[in-house]
């Protein structure tokens, strides 16, 4: 390995510079709203699963109309769902407004769980993914429309909900490495003249 791939080699960047450049991660969730057209979804998606597997166990029971019929249905359906989804880019938040959010929300008298983790679980987590939104913008009657406010749900599922609350930990609590992609190194190895 040479000094530049090491990172100590001249063409690296100092500390301070990795420092001033330094960013938060980021990442997005995508949530339709449109509870009926993901289920349609998640139909059609097994039956083009279904007719795909027939199609390569025998040719001849079926020319793959049926697979290709269910695949244009499929990207209709895309088409319609789209209208319904709302984007979540999401960002980390520093330590301190993170211990500060916690704070925020002390435990629940008499719940283990709370007690456990220190806080109100159930009022941080909404509070976070409120906190870690960087879009869209939504006002305080929307986040209480889509997460619901004390013992009132909101519109999300509880999938959609776990799914922002998931990345909003993974932005924030879960270890960030430098990723490594096994396919790529594979591939890069086989392809290197010998």
């Amino acid at each position: 390995m040479s000094d530049v791939e090491n990172g100590s080699g001249p063409a690296s960047l100092s500390v301070k510079d990795k420092i001033r450049q330094a960013k938060r991660p980021t990442r997005t969730v995508d949530i339709c709203l449109d509870s009926g057209l993901q289920e349609e979804y998640e139909q059609l998606h097994e039956q083009l699963l279904r007719a795909r597997e027939l199609d390569a166990v025998d040719k001849r029971l079926g020319s793959g109309a049926e697979a290709r019929r269910l695949a244009e249905q499929i990207v209709e359906l895309q088409k319609r769902m789209a209208e319904f989804v709302i984007t979540f880019r999401l960002g980390a938040i520093g330590p301190k407004a993170w211990d500060a959010l916690q704070r925020a929300y002390p435990p629940r008298e008499g719940n283990p769980d709370d007690e456990l983790a220190g806080y109100n679980i159930v009022a941080f987590s909404a509070a976070a993914i409120r906190a870690c939104t960087i879009s869209p913008q939504l006002d305080d009657e929307d986040w209480r429309e889509l997460l619901g406010e004390g013992d009132q749900d909101g519109k999300l599922t509880p999938k959609q909900y776990a799914d922002l609350n998931d990345a909003v930990l993974a932005l924030n609590v879960r270890k960030i490495s430098v990723p490594n992609s096994l396919a790529a190194s594979t591939i890069l190895r086989s392809s290197e003249p010998e």
